[in-house]
């Protein structure tokens, strides 16, 4: 009993230490602290987390891929095998995939919308 509710309290405690640095996985201090485009939308939202990573690559060579993410789209550029683990049934994208661009109100899918009733 005793060295499982330890081994749990030290789970715990290796969570919550390791938590400010999930929440700002990438990012600077000024990343972190900044204003961004849309923070006007949740102006005192009851979490933050800033995630960051830094592309060598002019803007214009960025965007497209970033239009492109989702379910049925692009994917995420992450490890198919883990998002398909979960339901997602993603493929990700190699190359600009023409036409797929986005709206202001777009839905990013992360799933199939009929899994969860979307």
């Amino acid at each position: 009993g005793g060295t499982v509710a330890s081994g749990a309290a030290l789970i715990a405690t290796g969570l919550l230490a390791a938590r400010p640095w999930f929440l700002r996985w990438g990012a600077k201090d000024e990343e972190v602290h900044g204003t961004w485009p849309g923070d006007e939308m949740s102006p005192d939202p009851a979490a933050e987390a800033t995630r960051a990573i830094t592309i060598h690559a002019p803007a214009e060579e960025v965007w497209p891929w970033i239009v492109q993410i989702g379910q049925d789209r692009g994917g995420f550029y992450s490890y198919t095998w883990l998002e398909n683990l979960v339901g997602a049934r993603m493929r990700n994208a190699d190359t600009i995939i023409h036409g797929l661009t986005r709206q202001v109100g777009d839905t990013v899918w992360m799933t199939p919308p009929q899994r969860y009733e979307g």
